[in-house]
């Protein structure tokens, strides 16, 4: 079995023998694209080549089974989720799944939580995601609130922070540098002005 250490750029949870972790290389894709393209009701029949072309350009959240090898060396994959987001303002939850032999045992409470726990979101300033019925697992576990009910199979449901509640300090001293850059010295000139001058005459 595998070493449960994944390389420390990397997030790593476990509960019991099961793990979740950001390293895409432990990613079982075919599972992941079994589950998403033949049993999920939000992605029947997307081709492979998306899916994985999907996961590379995303956050990937794993879910596995350490005290199970999946025959290549490697843990079973029992639950994913992944955000596509930029990482410095907003992402979007998409594609969470545990596997049916694994549901009803508080896994996709815990998922999701590893979900909204990665320093990755702390910045983040809108959270969004659609569901066709996990409306309080959301709402419970990740703080969600429903922004528009579902009329048919869909609710959307986001999360909003302030601006002061997240950058608070950080963005007054980003303002104050920007003052202290922009005001005028004894010839006339701005800090900004003084320092490009600088910088040509040094090229």
């Amino acid at each position: 079995m595998p070493d449960p250490k994944p390389p420390p750029q990397y997030v790593i949870k476990t509960h019991e023998h099961f793990l979740t972790s950001t390293d895409p290389s432990l990613l079982d894709v075919a599972e992941v694209h079994a589950y998403i393209s033949e049993r999920s009701y939000w992605g029947r029949g997307i081709p492979y080549s998306i899916m994985q072309r999907a996961l590379e350009n995303s956050l990937v959240v794993g879910l596995y089974d350490t005290s199970m090898d999946r025959g290549d060396g490697r843990w079973k994959q029992v639950g994913f989720g992944r955000w596509v987001t930029d990482q410095a303002t907003f992402a979007y939850l998409s594609d969470v799944f545990v596997v049916e032999e694994y549901q009803g045992r508080g896994l996709g409470k815990w998922l999701v939580e590893c979900l909204m726990s990665l320093p990755q979101l702390e910045t983040l300033r809108r959270l969004l995601l659609i569901t066709g019925g996990a409306e309080q697992l959301y709402q419970k576990y990740a703080g969600f609130r429903i922004v528009t009910p579902g009329t048919g199979v869909y609710t959307y449901m986001e999360i909003v922070r302030s601006t002061e509640e997240l950058y608070g300090s950080i963005a007054k001293e980003e303002v104050r540098v920007e003052v202290h850059m922009g005001m005028e010295s004894g010839d006339g000139k701005t800090l900004m002005e003084r320092l490009e001058e600088g910088r040509l005459l040094a090229n």
